[in-house]
């Protein structure tokens, strides 16, 4: 049979082997501990930058509605200038086939033709 100093101290020395490995544990959870606390941190840090980045876009989204806004006025204004200087256009000619014909009429008078249609092609 073991006596009992042999008893104690061996259970001294089992409960000093595990002070030594429970110091390094406790250790390795403070190691752990402070890297979640970093890990922590960058998320925050992340789910900023997320934000800042989604607004940007939102930005950016509203910035290009405001420019297509514009230039659909811009080219409507510009389809409306050209459909007026159509018409204008348009006007000018019938106005320039009207005093062609009436031309053609007084030269036809002058020339003592009469008052006959203008010639082909006038």
């Amino acid at each position: 049979m073991v006596a009992d100093d042999e008893i104690l101290r061996r259970l001294d020395e089992f409960l000093a082997d595990n002070r030594t490995e429970l110091a390094a544990l406790t250790g390795v959870v403070a190691e752990n501990t402070a890297v979640i606390a970093e890990n922590k941190a960058v998320v925050a840090e992340n789910t900023a930058v997320i934000a800042k980045n989604q607004q940007a876009m939102q930005d950016v989204g509203v910035a290009l509605r405001q420019m297509t806004l514009r230039a659909d006025r811009v080219a409507l204004d510009h389809r409306r200038a050209l459909q007026e200087l159509v018409a204008e256009i348009r006007d000018g000619r019938d106005e320039m086939r009207a005093q062609r014909q009436a031309l053609f009429a007084m030269i036809d008078l002058l020339r003592g033709g009469g008052g006959g249609p203008a010639p082909a092609g006038a």
